[in-house]
């Protein structure tokens, strides 16, 4: 009976080793139970940039339009709306031949800043923290989930006459949140349009609309200096980072290309600044 046991064992465990390899039993590294529902769909999300492995398409931005509305003073039409734009391709969307998303590559700037606050070279990052949603391969209809997303600025500057260096993991920060407060934050597709002049319908394979509001950046940073870097480029750009300052973004896909996972986890890694877009 114990050597029948320890055969039984030993082939049991032969016999799920081999579908554990097999290319037919495929086991996720990487399982996320957390879910979003939109419109009746329910998407999985998952962490950004921890499945681009598994990437086997992506679709590039042929423009992309950021709007701002600020919440104005009582009685004066101030600060004014504002805007930046990009007409190439600084976000990229990964997905599987499903067109289930598994990646976003986002916008990256570089910004010089000169004003009575401080004065440096901030870079920029509008970070997706989770990634989820569904885009159609054949139309490019559907929806792009996202969560714990934030605009973050770092760099090197000068401060009351001192140089200092910010990393990216000390970055200032604002978050973005969905209007209708305590609801995903998500971009459906909308009817196919032309959104900057420079680029003609023709290189539009689908178009996406975001409508956000930004949370309050005040006594969520990891300092003084941080609050100063957002006070500054409010100085250069009023309103552009203040609590409850509405925002549009309108982005522009191109039709979906194939690659393999290590090449687009290469280009995200690669994703370093050199994009330029400055608030108007």
């Amino acid at each position: 009976m114990f050597k029948f046991k320890s055969i039984f064992s030993i082939t049991l465990g032969v016999i799920i080793s081999v579908l554990i390899i097999s290319k037919d039993f495929f086991i996720p590294s990487i399982a996320s139970d957390k879910f979003i529902t939109v419109d009746n769909n329910k998407y999985e999300i998952i962490k950004n940039h921890t499945r681009d492995l598994d990437v086997e398409f992506y679709m590039s931005s042929s423009d992309v339009l950021f709007k701002y509305t600020p919440v104005t003073l009582p009685g004066i039409n101030w600060p004014k709306p504002g805007f930046i734009e990009f007409d190439y391709d600084v976000i990229k969307v990964g997905t599987d031949k499903e067109g289930n998303i598994l990646s976003i590559i986002c916008p990256q700037t570089e910004t010089v800043i000169d004003n009575n606050y401080l004065k440096g070279e901030l870079f920029s990052e509008v970070e997706v923290g989770e990634v989820g949603g569904k885009i159609n391969p054949k139309d490019g209809n559907g929806v792009i989930v996202m969560e714990d997303l934030a605009w973050k600025y770092w760099g090197d500057i000068e401060f009351d006459g001192k140089k200092v260096k910010i990393s990216k993991q000390d970055a200032a920060f604002v978050p973005i949140k969905n209007r209708k407060l305590g609801e995903p934050l998500y971009i459906k597709s909308i009817k196919r349009q032309q959104t900057v002049e420079k680029i003609g319908l023709d290189e539009i394979f689908s178009s996406y609309e975001l409508l956000g509001i930004q949370d309050d950046p005040k006594f969520i940073q990891k300092g003084l200096i941080q609050e100063f870097m957002i006070a500054a480029i409010n100085a250069d750009a009023p309103g552009f980072l203040n609590n409850g300052t509405k925002i549009k973004w309108n982005i522009d896909l191109k039709a979906p290309q194939k690659i393999s996972g290590v090449k687009y986890q290469k280009i995200a890694h690669d994703a370093h600044m050199g994009h330029s877009g400055h608030p108007h």
